[in-house]
């Protein structure tokens, strides 16, 4: 038989009759997605992996098969919900995918403090306040995220970098008399000269005079 019209010829007890039929050729009516890819979820530039999936192609005569050699569709390897399209002789079926993206939170000095993945349109939560140890010329007060604010979200990976601000150290010097009274105190801040008070002097006894020595 081939497709198109043929003549189908009945014999019987020396008579014939003859009479048309029409083939049809096979073709696929639809496609589905039968089983989606194991790994529906991804990170920014990520390629796709179509293990698992299984692609099914139904046929006008009512038969079906699964197929490997369909098509898959290009997707814009940003964060959000993305739709895959498979396609196979001229039919086509489609599901979504999430790509996903990571916030990473850092100190001062590139210490990772924090990393989390985060989904399209999710509100991205700093963590805790760090801290900066002081040095000998400034004491360090955390100030804030760099870029970053309350509540926001994101459609990108973002690194955010903490930022503090900086006050000179002051120091507290004291001269003290050998008996320890304080002769003289000030507080100064760091790199300050300091400053001598005048020479101290002691009573003399019936015994001894004194010198500032």
């Amino acid at each position: 038989t081939v497709v198109g019209t043929n003549t189908l010829t009945v014999s019987y007890g020396g008579k014939t009759t003859t009479f048309d039929v029409e083939i049809i050729a096979k073709e696929p009516t639809e496609i589905k997605v039968t089983t989606k890819p194991n790994k529906l979820e991804y990170f920014e530039n990520e390629q796709f992996d179509g293990s698992g999936m299984v692609v099914t192609v139904y046929y006008n005569n009512g038969t079906s098969e699964t197929v490997t050699d369909y098509s898959v569709s290009d997707y814009v390897s940003s964060p959000g919900h993305k739709t895959i399209v498979v396609s196979y002789s001229g039919k086509s079926d489609s599901f979504e995918i999430i790509l996903k993206y990571t916030v990473t939170f850092k100190n001062w000095d590139g210490t990772e403090l924090s990393t989390k993945t985060y989904y399209y349109g999710d509100k991205v939560t700093a963590p805790a306040n760090p801290t900066r140890p002081d040095d000998s010329t400034y004491t360090y007060t955390f100030a804030g995220w760099d870029g970053y604010s309350e509540g926001m979200t994101l459609t990108e990976d973002v690194t955010f970098k903490a930022e503090y601000t900086s006050a000179i150290r002051k120091y507290t010097y004291k001269f003290l008399n050998e008996d320890g009274s304080i002769l003289k105190e000030e507080t100064v801040e760091y790199g300050s000269e300091i400053i001598v008070p005048e020479n101290p002097l002691k009573e003399s006894t019936a015994q001894y005079t004194y010198t500032f020595s």
